[in-house]
C-alpha cells in the first residue's frame, strides 16, 4: 500500500485529456499553442512586450523568458485591440513564482473552453461570442522555475510589461489570481488613514461586493470551507482589501482608478504549492466560479456613445445612485473607448446616467438596472447616447464632490510606486485625473507635480 500512494503521488492526472499537473515555463508554451492548433479559429497566441519611459523596449523576463497570453473568443483579433461593442476580459495568474495553483486552473481554463466551444456547450459559446477573453497563465515565469525549488518574489520587467497590456486592450473587468489564502478580495487595498487595517469603500463598493461573491459564491471550497475571519465578516468568502491588511500601491486600486477596468484579487488556498494529485481538485472547485467571474463583464450598462452625424464621440459617463432618500453621485468617472463604445459595470438598482463631453450638451437618461433580467445568456443593457453640439462653452458636467479625498490619498498611494512612476501613461492617467478636479486638492497636484 506504501508503494502505491508513492506511486499516486508521481503519476499526473489526466481529465479529458488535459494533464493535472505542475507545468514549467516550456510546457505552458506548448499547451496554450495545442490549445490554439485545436481551436484556431477562436484563439489568438500573443506575448506582452512594451516600451517604458525611457524609450527602453521590453519584451522578455529577466531570464529571457516570455508573459504568454491566450485570447480566446469568436473573431479573436479581428478587430485589433478591441472590437466595438465587446468587452474585454483579463485573467493573471501566478504573479509571485511560489502562488502556482492559478497557473494551472488557467491552464486548465484555456483548454476546458476550447473543448466547450467545440462541443457546442451553450454557456460557452454564448460567452465566446459576446466577451473577449485574455489568459495570462503566469506572470512571474522565471520565478515559477526559481519556487518550484526556493521562493522568490516578483520581478520588475513582468510588472511593467502587465501596466503597458492594461493600457494596450480597453479591459472591463479582470482578476489576479493568488495563493496563500482563500477569498476574494475586493478595492481599495490602500488605507487612507495609514492604518495596517481598515475597510476601505471605493465609490462603487456595492458592485465590488457583488463582483466578489459571483466568485466566491461558485467556489466549492469558498463555499465549504470558508476561513472563520472571513466568513463572520460578510457571510461569504470575501473581503475589502483594506480591511484585511493595508497594501500600497495595489494593482487592483490601479486598474480601478486609471483605467476603466474592475479588478479584484482571487486567493486559490492556503497551500502555495500543493501536490500534483491535489491540482484535479482545484480545477473542479474554480471551474464554475472562474466561468460565472467571466460573465460578470455584461453586469450594468453599455452602449455608445455618438454625434448626431453617427460619428464616436470621446465622452465620460458619470452614475447617480436614486432611492427613495434621494440621489448621489458614484464618483467614479468612465471615458469611452476611441470607437464611442463604454462599459459601465453595474449592482442592481435605479440609476441616473449622464454622458458629458467637451463642446456637447449633456445627455442624461434614467435606468433601472435587473442583472438576473434575462438568465443566463443576457448582455449589459444597452443605452446608447447622441450628443448635440451645445452653443456653450461645454466642460466634463458637474463635479464628482464625493470621495474625493479617499480617490486622491489611493492616487497619492500609486503615484509613490516606482512602477507605476516609471510608465509614461500611467503617470498621465493620474495626474491628469487630478488635474481635471484641481480645485478640490490643489495641494496635492502641486505636490506630484514636483516629484
Amino acid at each position: 500500500m506504501k508503494i502505491w500512494a508513492i506511486l499516486v503521488v508521481l503519476i499526473p492526472v489526466f481529465c479529458d485529456g488535459f494533464v493535472h499537473k505542475h507545468h514549467d515555463y516550456n510546457e505552458l508554451v506548448r499547451i496554450l499553442d495545442e490549445v490554439h492548433q485545436e481551436c484556431p479559429d477562436i484563439t489568438r497566441r500573443y506575448y506582452l512586450n512594451y516600451t517604458l519611459i525611457d524609450k527602453t523596449y521590453v519584451s522578455k523576463t529577466t531570464n529571457n523568458r516570455n508573459l504568454e497570453v491566450i485570447e480566446i473568443c469568436t473573431d479573436p483579433g479581428v478587430t485589433k485591440p478591441h472590437k466595438p461593442g465587446r468587452p474585454e476580459f483579463k485573467y493573471i495568474g501566478n504573479m509571485h513564482g511560489n502562488e502556482v495553483v492559478s497557473r494551472e486552473v488557467l491552464l486548465a481554463l484555456a483548454d476546458y473552453l476550447c473543448k466547450e466551444y467545440k462541443a457546442k456547450n451553450k454557456m460557452i459559446t454564448w460567452l465566446l461570442e459576446n466577451t473577449c477573453v485574455h489568459i495570462m497563465p503566469s506572470m512571474n515565469p522565471d520565478g515559477w522555475e526559481i519556487a518550484y525549488e526556493d521562493f522568490k518574489k516578483a520581478l520588475e520587467p513582468e510588472t511593467k510589461m502587465v501596466i503597458g497590456w492594461i493600457h494596450a486592450y480597453p479591459f472591463v473587468l479582470s482578476s489576479n489570481l493568488h495563493g496563500g489564502d482563500l477569498v476574494v478580495n475586493y478595492p481599495f487595498d490602500t488605507t487612507t488613514d495609514g492604518s495596517p487595517s481598515n475597510y476601505t469603500a471605493s465609490p462603487d463598493d456595492a458592485t465590488f461586493v457583488a463582483l466578489a461573491k459571483s466568485y466566491a459564491d461558485y467556489n466549492t471550497e469558498m463555499i465549504n470551507g470558508c476561513p472563520n475571519k472571513f466568513k463572520e465578516e460578510n457571510g461569504d468568502c470575501i473581503t475589502n482589501g483594506a480591511k484585511w491588511y493595508a497594501v500600497k500601491g495595489g494593482m487592483q486600486d490601479y486598474n480601478y482608478l486609471a483605467t476603466n477596468c474592475f479588478e479584484t484579487t482571487i486567493e486559490l488556498g492556503e497551500k502555495k504549492f500543493p501536490k500534483t494529485e491535489k491540482l484535479e481538485g482545484k480545477w473542479n472547485a474554480n471551474k464554475d466560479a472562474l466561468i460565472n467571474y467571466i460573465a460578470q463583464s455584461h453586469i450594468g450598462i453599455k452602449g455608445f456613445v455618438r454625434d448626431v452625424s453617427g460619428n464616436p464621440v470621446e465622452a465620460r459617463i458619470q452614475v447617480k445612485v436614486l432611492s427613495n432618500k434621494g440621489s448621489h453621485p458614484i464618483s467614479h468617472a468612465i471615458t469611452t473607448f476611441k470607437d464611442g463604445d463604454y462599459y459601465r459595470l453595474l449592482d442592481d438598482g435605479h440609476y441616473l446616467v449622464t454622458a458629458t463631453a467637451k463642446g456637447y450638451c449633456d445627455q442624461s437618461r434614467k435606468i433601472t438596472v435587473n442583472n438576473h433580467k434575462g438568465g443566463k445568456y443576457r448582455e449589459a443593457q444597452l443605452v446608447n447616447f447622441v450628443m448635440d453640439p451645445c452653443p456653450e462653452e461645454s466642460g466634463y458636467g458637474e463635479n464628482e464632490n464625493e470621495d474625493l479625498d479617499t480617490r486622491a490619498s489611493v492616487l497619492q498611494m500609486l503615484y509613490k510606486d516606482y512602477s507605476y512612476r516609471q510608465d509614461a501613461r500611467s503617470l498621465e492617467k493620474i495626474l491628469e485625473y487630478l488635474r481635471n478636479r484641481e480645485e478640490d486638492y490643489p495641494y496635492l497636484q502641486e505636490e506630484m507635480e514636483k516629484k
